[in-house]
């Protein structure tokens, strides 16, 4: 009798063991890969996109066992298009860039998303209840195949431009109003000495993605423009070869860093701002630019240039559309409900700790209102951001100056946040299509067109009088009929005709 229970005992133990095994892998199986846009942020002593502080927090907090996927962030048509070669799409698909996600519908690459969010995302499903006018963005052939957030106040701005106020006043300069006495300025610090070293190595202006800085201004940025009733893509338009005349004219006169073409990642841009040897820097929207620049001259006052009329008028720096980031779910996916449940997740609270850090570490909460305590620490580890696919944070400008830790650089910089926040805001920004269509030919000529932009408008730039701005148009709209550009216009305009 022993015998025989000692034999049922081992019995159930093994049974006991196999069946932990069993349901481990299947614990270990439902994970879902997510990608995360690399805009190479992330310091190396804190990790990697896929392994970090904030990645570990997102698997211990969400529930969800997530595998991160990065993305290189100014190449992510070719890397999604390259990995839906190779069948290795990521689960879950995130760009900025809603009508890149139409030729993945076309080609059966993305699963609709209706049920699976009634279903498993009961906070995201009130979240668009409550946010109704993002669902033309989301929605195609009335299916929802997207998920995205609506952007705060602060990131509606992408770019923005900053000037030493303490150099004009030096000079006896006024803030520029127009990119003709941008030039004037620009030259007046070049000849001028405005930092009193008594060298000449003054660079007067620093970009930061110069490949689309300026042209919003000229109104022919990467957007489908309404011109007398027809619809153009603006880096076709004269006005697009104008705002590379003034890059051309700022390169051959010298003030421009001429390192600009090369210098991949801004590194030496933002060198030279920071270090005090630039007066106009144009890039990114964000004030933190300033802040490096203001630890090592005390003496530096940067304003906002939010007004800088062309000869077209006045338009703002670029400024974005309503939704935020989208995202999309890869057809074959095993599990799309543990993807939903991490959007959820992510809409419900997740996003908070992701853009704020931990409370008592990173910030303190005064008045319902998340208040920085260390700056310092906060640069380092504040790349949270990066992996926030939806979110629910809108910005008051009344905020700036409590959120921010009480340091003298960080209360100066909350003040400029207001400012530059308001200023250009003030500045109307010329946006024909508030919604894209997604036409898959139209997209695909875009791609196309792309590579072959890109190398004609360096030409513009450095090829000094043997190459001119005539001629850098003439071959852009070459390039443009090559790929098929006269055929996305088409398609274009008989969409607009019966959406207008």
């Amino acid at each position: 009798m022993k015998k025989r229970l000692l034999c049922i005992i081992v019995i159930f133990v093994v049974a006991g063991m196999f069946t932990g095994c069993t349901e481990k892998k299947e614990i270990e199986r439902k994970g879902i890969s997510v990608a995360v846009l690399d805009n190479n942020i992330i310091p190396v002593e804190e990790g990697t996109y896929e392994s970090n502080r904030w990645t570990q927090y997102i698997d211990n907090a969400s529930g969800v066992n997530v595998t991160w996927v990065p993305i290189p962030r100014y190449e992510t048509v070719s890397r999604y298009n390259m990995l839906a070669a190779s069948n290795e799409l990521p689960d879950l698909i995130t760009e900025f860039d809603r009508v890149f996600f139409s030729s993945f519908i076309q080609r059966d690459l993305l699963m609709p998303l209706d049920e699976v969010i009634e279903q498993y995302a009961p906070n995201y499903r009130k979240y668009m209840e409550e946010n109704s006018e993002l669902k033309d963005f989301i929605t195609y052939d009335a299916q929802t195949y997207l998920l995205t957030s609506k952007r705060s106040r602060d990131e509606i701005l992408n770019y923005g431009a900053w000037i030493r106020k303490d150099w004009l006043d030096k000079l006896g300069l006024e803030v520029p109003k127009s990119v003709a006495e941008l030039l004037q300025v620009a030259r007046a610090f070049r000849d001028n000495d405005p930092d009193g070293n008594g060298v000449n190595d003054t660079i007067a202006i620093v970009m930061a993605h110069w490949q689309e800085a300026m042209p919003y201004l000229y109104q022919a940025g990467g957007q489908w423009y309404d011109e007398n009733g027809t619809l153009k893509y603006g880096h076709t338009l004269d006005r697009y070869g104008e705002a590379f005349r003034f890059m051309k004219t700022a390169y051959d006169e010298g003030l421009l860093d001429k390192d600009l073409i090369t210098d991949r990642n801004w590194t030496i841009q933002k060198e030279l701002w920071e270090t005090g040897r630039a007066g106009i820097f144009i890039g990114r929207y964000s004030t933190e630019w300033n802040r490096e620049l203001l630890t090592n001259h005390n003496e530096a006052k940067p304003v906002p240039m939010a007004e800088l009329r062309t000869e077209y008028g006045l338009c703002s720096f670029y400024k974005e559309p309503l939704p935020n980031l989208y995202t999309g779910f890869n057809k074959n996916m095993k599990y799309p409900e543990e993807g939903m449940k991490f959007i959820d997740w992510m809409i419900s609270d997740g996003w908070f700790t992701l853009k704020f850090g931990e409370g008592g570490i990173h910030y303190r909460m005064i008045d319902g209102i998340p208040k920085v305590i260390d700056s310092q620490r906060r640069a380092q580890e504040s790349y949270g951001s990066a992996y926030i696919l939806v979110s629910q944070w809108q910005i008051d400008p009344a905020w700036y100056p409590r959120m921010a830790a009480d340091d003298r650089i960080s209360q100066i910089l909350a003040e400029e946040d207001i400012i530059t926040l308001e200023e250009n805001e003030k500045v109307p920004y010329r946006r024909d299509i508030e919604v894209d269509p997604m036409i898959p030919k139209v997209v695909d000529t875009l791609n196309e067109f792309q590579p072959l932009r890109d190398e004609i408008r360096i030409r513009m730039i450095v090829g000094g009088a043997g190459y001119s701005i005539e001629q850098g148009m003439v071959d852009i709209r070459k390039a443009w009929e090559s790929v098929g550009g006269l055929e996305a216009e088409q398609l274009m305009n008989d969409w607009y005709r019966n959406n207008r």
